[in-house]
């Protein structure tokens, strides 16, 4: 998984955006979620737990974010939507909202970003982040360039 991870990070680097998405596919095809370690400290597992998830929550934002960039947008939408199971993941909700426009569907781009504004707002009490926000208005206008730019 992590030598995956490493190979991910380098075809990113290469712009080689449909390498990342094959690669994000292999990668969290290995994820299992629990780990499950008897005579380990329960601490120790605890940790390594966390930090894998963190990671798979990042692989899955990478993956989408290549997707909408390798021009595949169902893709896109359908590894989008698994990170955003995290509702604060801004990075999986920017590119749900791209990838939604890439398919003409416009209505789902916003009320991605409006999901993710009440969220924020509901359970933060802060806005979503500039970032965010600038693609949601590049989405509005109809831009596609400017938002997948951002």
């Amino acid at each position: 998984y992590r030598t995956l991870t490493r190979r991910i990070s380098a075809a990113s680097d290469r712009g080689d955006w449909a390498r990342v998405v094959s690669q994000c596919r292999a990668a969290d095809a290995l994820y299992r979620g629990e780990l499950d370690c008897p005579g380990v400290d329960g601490d120790l597992i605890a940790a390594e737990r966390r930090s894998l998830a963190a990671d798979q929550q990042v692989l899955l934002a990478d993956a989408a974010e290549a997707a909408v960039r390798a021009g595949q947008p169902h893709d896109a939408v359908a590894l989008a939507r698994r990170a955003a199971a995290d509702p604060f993941d801004e990075r999986a909700t920017r590119a749900l909202i791209c990838a939604h426009l890439d398919l003409g569907e416009v209505a789902y781009a916003v009320a991605a970003y409006h999901r993710c504004r009440s969220v924020l707002a509901d359970e933060l009490g802060v806005d979503p982040a500039p970032a965010t926000t600038a693609v949601y208005v590049a989405a509005m206008r109809g831009d596609r360039a400017v938002a997948l730019a951002t």
